[in-house]
């Protein structure tokens, strides 16, 4: 018989986890891109290098300069990615092959950067969402198009949860859009 009169009941010394900053903004945004109708996806971080010709990226843009795989599984995957856009179109082109025509994803991943002189690559944060078609439409809301004005709403609310200061919204040619 093993006796237990010598333990007293006592809480913890050590203070109760927290999240770091990085993990409570990612966590927030999640929660609102969700909240705003997105789906969250995962793809892969590994890409085939023809994404920047299906993109029209010039062939001096700073976007092309990749880390490559010494050992890829496949030429699909043998650059790592340095923009989350295509990954995610690639998903809602799946979507629409299965005739879902209305679709919001979104991804919080990293993008990485060579840098020269070092061996391993510079790892960027960055969320990055698409949509296609129409909100659905609720008892007391109509569909509507889930455009270029959707998308600056659902940006404009990430901002503000955020409290992020000194955003602004510039004009821009998308080289995908030159055709």
């Amino acid at each position: 018989m093993v006796s237990t009169g010598f333990l007293r009941p006592c809480l913890p010394e050590h203070p109760q986890g927290r999240r770091t900053q990085e993990q409570q903004i990612t966590w927030d945004a999640r929660k609102l891109m969700i909240s705003c109708g997105f789906f969250e996806v995962v793809t892969y971080s590994f890409v085939h290098p023809r994404i920047f010709d299906l993109m029209n990226l010039p062939p001096d843009s700073s976007l092309r300069q990749v880390v490559k795989l010494q050992n890829p599984l496949s030429e699909e995957q043998s650059i790592m990615r340095t923009v989350m856009v295509p990954g995610l179109l690639e998903v809602l082109q799946r979507n629409l092959n299965r005739r879902l025509q209305n679709g919001a994803v979104f991804e919080i991943g990293r993008v990485f950067y060579p840098v020269s002189g070092q061996q391993l690559p510079e790892e960027v944060p960055v969320l990055a969402a698409v949509a296609i078609g129409n909100t659905p439409k609720t008892w007391n809301q109509p569909a509507s198009p889930m455009d270029f004005y959707f998308i600056k709403g659902v940006a404009e609310q990430l901002i503000d949860s955020l409290a992020l200061e000194g955003v602004e919204f510039k004009r821009h040619q998308i080289p995908a859009s030159t055709r």
